[in-house]
């Protein structure tokens, strides 16, 4: 029986992850007299992105100058990224990059390329593009297979529980 509601727990916290990234669709029935029936609705951080830039415009897409993400351009894509931001909020302590695990590597491989000619380049592991180290690179493994990015406070993000035993 333990391990039945171990696997069970397991697998509930892979879905509120899910639901969490995601987010989960729950219809808006015309005419339904049932209350709390949109208990089961969750904004995840992709619907909540989609619905800041595209319907409500409250954030604008940034518009590369090097063309789209690729391994070749990576590091160059995401300094433009930040770049792009006004003054203000580009050097605000504590930001995070969320973008996949892979494309990290990416970034990281690029940045290996530009360096390649320099005799004093040690290698060290680039967690930040250089001259932005308040912006740390952070991977979300729900968004491999995609090119979404977006920058935050550290503190922005976080799972909201009513049990401190459920984190």
């Amino acid at each position: 029986v333990a391990f039945l509601i171990g696997k069970i727990d397991e697998k509930a916290r892979q879905e509120d992850r899910e639901g969490a990234i995601n987010g989960i669709y729950a219809p808006n029935i015309a005419g339904i007299k049932m209350k709390g029936h949109y208990l089961n609705a969750q904004s995840g951080i992709r619907h909540q992105l989609f619905m800041f830039r595209d319907v409500l415009k409250t954030i604008s897409p940034y518009v590369s100058t090097v063309g789209k993400f690729t391994s070749a351009n990576a590091y160059d894509y995401v300094k433009g990224f930040i770049e792009s931001l006004p003054l203000k909020v580009r050097n605000m302590p504590n930001q995070v990059l969320y973008i996949s695990p892979s494309n990290i590597v990416k970034i990281k491989d690029a940045y290996k390329e530009i360096n390649k000619t320099n005799n004093d380049y040690t290698g060290n592991t680039l967690n930040y593009i250089e001259g932005y180290p308040n912006i740390v690179f952070e991977g979300l493994k729900d968004f491999e297979g995609s090119n979404l990015m977006f920058i935050t406070s550290k503190d922005n993000i976080e799972i909201l529980e009513y049990l401190l035993a459920e984190k």
